[in-house]
């Protein structure tokens, strides 16, 4: 019985140091729940650098994932347009989950583009420095789908 407990206090330990880790580092540890259609398990990513910004596609191989990614494009649009923080969908603790999103660069603009198998996201700025601010934190995002860059 000894062992037991030392085994599941152990588990616990382990647990609460992750959690909190994760919290300090301001990342959610409900990172696959978030809103952003980027991830929605099950999605592909394409990031390109258009003139003025970027244009994310994000597709899936399933009607369930497209209409996922769909759903969740549309939320972050309207949050965007309303200039409201976005949530993690599972926690809701009011915690912005994904800091280095490029469209919360000061000046960006997100078009939302529905297709057949997901969307085109088009998040562009008129000044030089918010295009390479935006156009950073694609690469930033590009290359840790998993673990979001803090901003």
């Amino acid at each position: 019985m000894n062992k037991v407990k030392k085994a599941t206090f152990l588990c616990i330990a382990v647990l609460a140091v992750l959690a909190v880790t994760s919290l300090i580092n301001g990342q959610c540890p409900h990172k696959k729940s978030s809103s952003c259609a980027m991830m929605i398990e099950g999605a592909s990513v394409d990031i390109n650098k258009i003139e003025g910004g970027i244009r994310i596609n994000i597709t899936g191989d399933t009607p369930e994932v497209v209409k996922a990614i769909q759903d969740a494009a549309d939320e972050h649009a309207k949050a965007f347009e309303e200039g409201k923080k976005l949530e993690c969908t599972k926690c809701k603790e009011g915690k912005e989950c994904h800091y280095a999103c490029p469209c919360k660069v000061e000046g960006a603009v997100m078009k939302v583009t529905k297709n057949e198998n997901g969307v085109a996201i088009d998040i562009t700025a008129e000044k030089a420095e918010a295009i390479a601010e935006i156009q950073k934190r694609a690469d930033d995002m590009s290359k840790s789908k998993e673990e979001p860059v803090q901003r």
